[in-house]
Formats: structure tokens, sequence, C-alpha cells
């Protein structure tokens, strides 16, 4: 029987009187729950203080840097959507309330979700069971124990350290339900299994390591619906080389590159693909920041439909796409301008240092020498370039504060290795062959790469890579087929299925067979399989090609074995056979005779200042 009263339909209704036993049993239970309640409130009293300790000690790590990160997060002028100037405080934040609220909202409900039928089914069940597998407590304190200790991982504040700090107490946190049916269908389109599915729809948030993969997914819906306008027979794409795929966009992450033939038709079908797009997955192209680019010999009234048809504004040659100028004509010291900016700007950020010779060694040799290299492995500068970013390197070195110091030793020199005489800088000359090398090996070996069969189809035809010429074409290929003159004799061809070609591919090692036989050698396209026979040489006919002396080398030193398998690609030189654009740059760099005593004057681990 109970001794509460009971509220039923707004009335209450009273028990029958207990018995005095029952009042006494009752009032012993009430003293144990109150003693329980007293007990809990001091567990929980003390749980809270050592909750306070722990959040105070990580404060105090924070508290010297946060006047720093203030300073450097404080934003004191913004151009809003009009290209007006605002400073003030208060118009600084409406003006950025109203630009993500007009980024973020939904305009209208969209239930037409044809578009996802060019999706296809790719996620097997063995790859969802693996995704849904629930991660073990070591994952997961690796992963606690990677965050950043100064940084605070979600909204309540608490950083890396806290966590890992307390990583022995009970914590759970509520995360956010993120609504995107957009996502979820596309997942599910792909294959991914409804618990994954869930895990997403819950357990996503922003900064999350998987948004970008789950973007790229989603942005895969508008790749494959672009792809498939070439189904069309009136559709006009960029023209492309005979032979190449047909291709109408390329995409980074949420940077997007479309090809057009500036047909009006065709246009107008990438723009109606584009709105699908938008309307289906409530993402909004920003056209604020995008441009159409023409050649200058288009006529006038094409721009003008073009700008009427998108509602997007002309753009100028060049322009800059993922870091690198994109151009057309002749190479200019002007497309350059911002990197040897960058590289004096860091530069200035040191003069006023105290640095010894080693500390300007070191910040040379790992600092300013890489700020380069991205666009090195995509362009050919100007000698005047490289000139210019040489002598910013040795007056960084020589010099003292603002003032120039004598340069003792030419550039050049101070890029030769240590037991040479140098001091083991990296020449951008030859970072720039090293780099436009591992292009070439890439070009030669890469059979499923979209830019080699593009290359290949539009400056090869039906030539052999070494045959091809350079007149006429791209800076890019024009630098390839230089460089493929230092390091084409490097890639070994491992005979296996013989398909190589028997003059024009280095498969005896000993260079390409059209250079080592003088003469007699041929440009004819014949196949190293040609002279194999159930799995033996035909040294007839290779007597009727080559010479005595190279027969017998091919006879005794190669394997004349043939598999299913295609010929393999070897990098001559490393010793383990893959490429690496330090053993290219090795290869291609200037010599002089090593001095023996000068490595033993080098030593590691030696300070430069003494």
């Amino acid at each position: 029987m109970q001794a509460e009263t009971e509220e039923v339909d707004g009335t209450e209704k009273k028990e029958p009187n207990k018995s005095n036993s029952e009042k006494m049993n009752m009032n012993k239970r009430e003293e144990v729950d109150n003693q329980r309640r007293k007990e809990n409130a001091a567990f929980t009293q003390q749980e809270a203080m050592d909750f306070a300790q722990c959040i105070n000690s990580c404060a105090l790590l924070e508290v010297p840097f946060t006047g720093t990160r203030r300073k450097k997060l404080h934003t004191s002028e913004i151009t809003n959507e009009r290209g007006e100037k605002v400073q003030a405080n208060q118009l600084i934040g409406e003006a950025a309330v109203a630009f993500f609220v007009e980024q973020f909202q939904e305009n209208e409900s969209n239930q037409d979700f044809t578009i996802l039928n060019h999706i296809p089914r790719l996620i097997t069940t063995d790859a969802n069971e693996a995704m849904t597998e629930l991660p073990k407590e070591d994952e997961v304190k690796g992963a606690i124990f990677e965050l950043n200790g100064e940084s605070a991982c979600g909204l309540d504040g608490f950083s890396g350290l806290f966590f890992q700090s307390c990583w022995e107490l009970d914590m759970a946190k509520a995360y956010d339900r993120v609504s995107w049916i957009f996502l979820t269908k596309v997942l599910r389109k792909f294959g991914f299994s409804e618990i994954s599915i869930d895990m997403v729809w819950r357990g996503l948030k922003q900064g999350d390591p998987l948004s970008p993969t789950l973007f790229i997914i989603a942005a895969e819906v508008l790749a494959r619906r672009l792809n498939n306008l070439h189904e069309d027979e009136n559709f006009k794409g960029y023209r492309m080389p005979k032979w190449s795929l047909k291709i109408n966009h390329l995409s980074y992450a949420d940077d997007t590159i479309l090809f057009g033939s500036g047909d009006i038709h065709s246009i107008i079908q990438l723009m109606i693909v584009l709105r699908e797009y938008e309307k289906v997955s409530g993402q909004m192209i920003n056209k604020s920041k995008s441009s159409f680019y023409l050649h200058e010999n288009t006529p006038l009234i094409v721009a003008i439909r073009l700008r009427r048809i998108t509602g997007i504004r002309q753009g100028n040659f060049p322009f800059t796409y993922l870091g690198c100028p994109v151009v057309y004509g002749r190479k200019r010291k002007s497309y350059f301008e911002e990197l040897i900016r960058k590289i004096a700007r860091r530069v200035l950020s040191w003069q006023n240092e105290f640095l010894s010779f080693g500390g300007k060694y070191t910040l040379i040799n790992h600092v300013l020498q890489s700020l380069p290299v991205y666009l090195l492995s995509a362009m050919n500068p100007h000698k005047s370039v490289i000139n210019q970013i040489h002598q910013c390197f040795a007056k960084f070195f020589w010099g003292s504060g603002s003032l120039n110091g004598k340069h003792w030793v030419i550039w050049e020199d101070m890029c030769l290795p240590k037991d040479e005489e140098g001091l083991g800088f990296r020449s951008l000359y030859t970072v720039n062959d090293a780099l436009f090398a591992k292009l070439w090996w890439h070009f030669r070996v890469s059979t499923t790469s979209l830019w080699s069969t593009y290359m290949g189809n539009k400056y090869c035809k039906k030539l052999h890579p070494v045959l091809a010429k350079s007149v006429g074409s791209s800076h890019v290929w024009r630098k390839m087929v230089a460089i493929r003159e230092e390091v084409e004799h490097d890639i070994w061809w491992q005979v296996k299925a013989g398909n190589s070609s028997f003059w024009l591919d280095n498969w005896t090692k000993q260079e390409a067979l059209y250079y080592t036989e003088g003469e007699s050698a041929r440009e004819e396209e014949i196949e190293v399989r040609e002279f194999i026979t159930n799995d033996t040489w035909r040294i007839e006919k290779l007597n009727e090609y080559i010479s005595e002396e190279m027969v017998e080398y091919i006879v005794e030193s190669i394997k004349s074995l043939t598999s299913k398998t295609n010929d393999k690609a070897w990098w001559m030189g490393n010793s383990n056979g893959i490429f690496t654009v330090k053993s290219a740059y090795h290869i291609l760099r200037q010599r002089r005779q090593p001095l023996e005593w000068r490595s033993c004057m080098w030593i590691k681990r030696i300070s430069f200042k003494i």
C-alpha cells in the first residue's frame, strides 16, 4: 500500500489510515533515503571540485595566449555584398549575419530527386559492416590524445588538454542533429547502410573530419550529371583531341572549372544542370566569385550571350586556379610576381632577428626553398624569375639585418653538396627540372590517369613518346620534352608480356636500342614480344635487327618468359626502383669532384655557431 496521495482527473484521492508499525517503517525508509541523498550530494560536490580543478589547470595554460589570439582574430573591416567597406563593430556583425543567413537558408523544398538516377550502387556489404563497426577504446584514446591541447573541440569550450587530463572520467556529449535530406538520399543511392546514414545524420557537426568526404560524395551527383550530357548528340562540348575521353569539367573540393564550346544550346544545357543541382542539394553557385573566360579572338556577341544566359561576368587571362596562374601565350614575369612578393615578405619578417649563419641556413633550406615548390611542379617560370628568387636567398644569407653583406660565394656554388665545396642548398633550376621529371615519369608509367591519357592523345597521337616533338605545344609539354632527354634512359621496362617498344623503350638496361645500335636503328614500331616464341628468344630474328654483341647480352641477361601482365617500369635512379624527386634531383644537378676532407669537416649534430 502507498502512503503518498494520487491525483486522478484533477481530484486528490487519499489512502486509508496506516497502522503505527507501517508508519514507523515508512519513516525509517525516508531517513535512509535522506541519508543517501546527503551522501550523493557530498559525492557530487567532490566530483564538481575535481572537475573545476581540472578546468582551472587547463585554463591556466591558455591564459598567456588569449591576448595575442584576440589581436590576430579581430576583424576591423569587411566588405559587404555591395562592395562597401564596413568598419563599425555593430555594422560588421550585421553584415556578417546577413551574408550567412542568405548563404545557408533553403529557398524552397525540393521533392524531385531524378538527378540521383545517375548514381550507381558502389558500397558493398563488407564495406558497410566495416564502417559501422564500433571503435575500440584504444582507437578512441588515440584520437583524444591527438587533439590540440590548446584548442577547444566544441562549443562547450573544453580544450584538448581537458579531455586528455580527465580521460578516466566518464563523459558523454550530445551532438546536434544534422538534417540533410539530400545527403542521406545520395548515401543511400551509393549503397551505404542505414546504420552508416544514421550515424552521419546524428553525429555530423561543423568541422568534423568526415565533412570534406561527405561533400565530395554529394558533389559526385553534379559530376555524373555533367558527364551524362555527352550522351546527348546535340551537346557540343569542349573540343578534345581525337580518341580522348570527353571532358566538360574538372573539380577539386568546391572549385570547379566547366569546359564548353561556346555553342548556345550546349551552354543552356550546362546551366540547366547547375540549376537542377542547386535546387536539389541546397548549395548555391557564388556568381560574384565565378567568371567565364574566352579566347581573345572570340566575337563580342558570344561574350554578350554568355553573360545573359549565365549571369556570370567575363574574366581575363591570366587567372589563378588552385594556386597556379592559368595562362596562354608567352611566359611573362608578371605572372609570378605574387610568388616573389610572398618570399620577400617572409624574408622581411626576419630582418630584425639576430640570426647566425646557421640559423639563416636552416630558414632558407627548410622554409624559403619550400615556398616555390608547388608552383614549380606545375609551371616552368622564366629564368629571370628564378634568378630573382636566388638573389633574395643570397641577400638574406649574406646580409645583416637591413644591410647587404658581401657575397663571398656565388649562389650556384652554394647549391652544391658539402663534399663538393657547397653548402647543400637546392638550385631552383634543378628543382624545377626534377619536378618535371616526375611529370614525365607519371606520363610514361600511368595507364589510367586522365591527365596522361589527354597529353598522350594531344601530343603523341600515333607516335611513341620518345619521338614526339614540342613545336607549337604548351609550355608544360615543351619542358617535359626537354627533360625527357635527361631521364628517359633511367626508366627500365622489365619484360613481362613483352609489350614494350623494341627500339624506343629501355628494356635492356643499356638504354634504348634506338640510341645504342647506331645506323641499324629504326623508328619502326615493333614490340619485344615479336622476338619471343614459346618463352624462347628468336635469335635469328634478333640478328636481323641488332648487333651480335647485343644479341648475346639479351639472351644471357634477360629472361624470355612472358606473362599476361604488362611490362613493368622501374626507376634506375633509386636502388628500390621507385621514382622520387630527390633521386631525380641528384641525377640532374651539376657536379664537381668530391673532396674527402670536406666530408670530415661537415658532421651532423655539430652546431654552425661556435
